[in-house]
């Protein structure tokens, strides 16, 4: 029962990490593998469990990044996945500029108030 109700908690916590709806306004996903990305990335953080130190949690979301793209977070490239290519001519298209500069702060400040709230 306990591990279960941990799990649960950790569900709940990257729910709120990767959540779309309250998205600032002014964020765009930058690009249309994008939201396909942020999808598997939080699929991937359900994996594992919820880091500990702000450090910690870029460290793992830098590798993760690498892992679903092949390419660092720190690379400035415009990529093409195919494993977030849904149909369209820019279809599968991430910005690693986008993901670093918008994105990836996003889910940092999130992270940030999550660990004062718990």
């Amino acid at each position: 029962m306990f591990k279960f109700l941990q799990r649960r908690k950790h569900r709940k916590y990257i729910e709120r990490l990767f959540s779309t709806e309250n998205f600032p306004e002014t964020v765009t996903w930058g690009s249309r593998g994008s939201p396909y990305l942020w999808e598997a990335m939080k699929q991937e953080f359900l994996k594992h469990p919820l880091a500990k130190t702000q450090a910690e949690f870029k460290k793992h979301l830098e590798a993760v990044f690498y892992r679903l793209t092949l390419h660092q977070i720190s690379d400035n490239a415009i990529l093409y996945c195919e494993a977030f290519a849904h149909g369209g001519m820019s279809s599968g298209i991430i910005s690693t500029e986008h993901w670093r500069m918008c994105l990836i702060e996003i889910l940092m400040e999130r992270f940030c108030n999550l660990v004062q709230s718990t």
